[in-house]
């Protein structure tokens, strides 16, 4: 499943590890894809980081962990 996940803190980073460690494709949320709180998460296997508009378009399901 693609997901796109809004907000790279303590929940939204865990919500992305645990759904990438489940096979999902994970799309970070972000609005500068080059500096963002949370940017280890790009090491977890099926993670990128989009802007917002791409990354929730690209997506089948969106979760806000504002």
């Amino acid at each position: 499943m693609k997901i796109a996940i809004v907000g790279t803190g303590n929940v939204g980073g865990a919500l992305a590890t645990a759904c990438s460690r489940a096979g999902h494709a994970i799309y970070l949320a972000v609005r500068d894809t080059e500096n963002f709180k949370g940017k280890e998460l790009l090491k977890n296997k099926n993670t990128e980081a989009r802007n917002i508009a791409d990354a929730v378009r690209a997506a089948e399901v969106i979760l806000l962990s504002t």
